[in-house]
């Protein structure tokens, strides 16, 4: 008998960043065997690491009702510690589990259920499977009983679909009959955007665009602030949140707010080729959000966190050149900076308000706008305003 042959695996949810609860039924062996079990789920996928309070092993045939200050009666290993039973982390793998020795009782149902945070979106580059390994440390082969993938639900997207419509009109004279014919195209376009607050973004041509996400979500850093980018006008987004330098990761679990990349001025400078495939360059880019957060982009190195003069939240940033930009935000919080963010320059901006965004005509004359009608313009650079 095949212990994986009725396994079923389903999630409490399939909202993008979300977490869930991955139920996994049924798991049956013919007869009692000692041996080990690795449970992989699909990239992007977060196991939860509080596995006492989390994982629970049951036996999906009973139906008897718990009382939580008794043993589990459903709880095949209710005997067992379960720190015996219970899985353990897979180092530096956060989407596997890992039993490095199990008992399974013959004819005995198992299951088992624990959380997971999802990602915004399914993998686009490796399989959408949870895969199961019965016996995947062991040396012998003959010991190694069972591998199998399961098919994961696909994380929701947000889907639009559009219907355009062509009226025809034919008209026979002799009975002044007139027909008309109206066919109807229907299209549908999935976006992968997270169902998240977004609250801005920033198109640098007709195909290429960034977005920031807001939510506060102190679980996990890919859960927390995000930024997104789009190649394709929206169609897909991609996450762009942190980049690699070494083992450290620029990251943020704070809640981002707004985004501006810096592009050469008009005259544009473009690379590539005409139409959707034409790429403007980034000189920098910059996001802001809560406590303070700035993140800085550049090509070569990607998003990483950059020092901030302020422990406010900010709320907008603006940049007439690389060099030249002001960032504003809670509290009446303003700052200049003259040498690309190296060093930032606190300006009085008169008013407690909550400042939501910042322009600059020139490097004389700006704009701000904030909470309660406050409108705020400068023609000295933010010297007073």
């Amino acid at each position: 008998q095949d212990p994986l042959e009725g396994i079923h695996l389903s999630l409490s949810t399939t909202e993008p960043s979300r977490i869930s609860q991955v139920q996994v039924s049924t798991i049956v062996f013919p007869e009692t065997v000692n041996t080990s079990l690795r449970v992989i789920a699909p990239y992007g996928y977060e196991w939860g690491s509080d596995l006492m309070n989390d994982f629970r092993w049951f036996r999906p045939d009973c139906t008897e009702p718990w009382n939580e200050e008794d043993d589990d009666p459903c709880d095949p290993f209710a005997d067992l510690d379960r720190n015996e039973t219970n899985p353990a982390m897979a180092s530096g793998a956060k989407n596997e589990l890992v039993w490095e020795a199990v008992t399974f009782v013959g004819n005995v149902t198992y299951g088992f259920r624990h959380m997971s945070l999802l990602p915004w979106h399914s993998p686009r580059t490796s399989g959408n499977t949870f895969f199961f390994e019965i016996g995947f440390n062991e040396f012998d082969k003959e010991k190694r009983l069972k591998a199998v993938a399961i098919e994961a639900p696909m994380v929701a997207t947000t889907t639009t679909t559009t219907t355009s419509s062509t009226t025809m009109s034919t008209t026979t004279t002799t009975e002044s009959t007139t027909t008309t014919t109206t066919p109807t195209t229907t299209t549908t376009t999935t976006t992968t955007m997270p169902r998240e607050l977004v609250c801005a973004a920033q198109f640098l041509n007709t195909t290429i665009g960034w977005a920031v996400r807001g939510t506060e979500n102190h679980q996990s850093p890919s859960a927390g602030g995000m930024l997104m980018r789009t190649e394709n006008s929206g169609t897909q987004w991609f996450q762009m949140t942190w980049a690699t330098l070494g083992d450290e990761f620029s990251n943020t679990t704070q809640k981002l707010l707004a985004v501006y990349m810096v592009a050469p001025d008009f005259p544009r400078t473009w690379t590539g080729y005409t139409g959707r495939q034409q790429k403007r360059i980034i000189e920098v880019g910059w996001a802001v959000g809560a406590a303070g957060t700035i993140l800085r982009y550049q090509e070569e190195l990607g998003w990483q966190r950059w020092d901030s003069p302020t422990d406010k939240e900010l709320a907008a940033i603006y940049f007439l050149s690389p060099e030249l930009g002001w960032v504003v935000g809670e509290n009446g919080t303003v700052f200049r900076t003259d040498d690309g963010g190296r060093t930032w320059l606190a300006q009085a901006s008169g008013t407690s308000e909550y400042l939501h965004r910042v322009r600059f005509e020139d490097a004389a004359v700006g704009w701000i706008f904030g909470g309660q009608g406050t409108v705020l313009r400068t023609t000295d650079g933010g010297a007073t305003w």
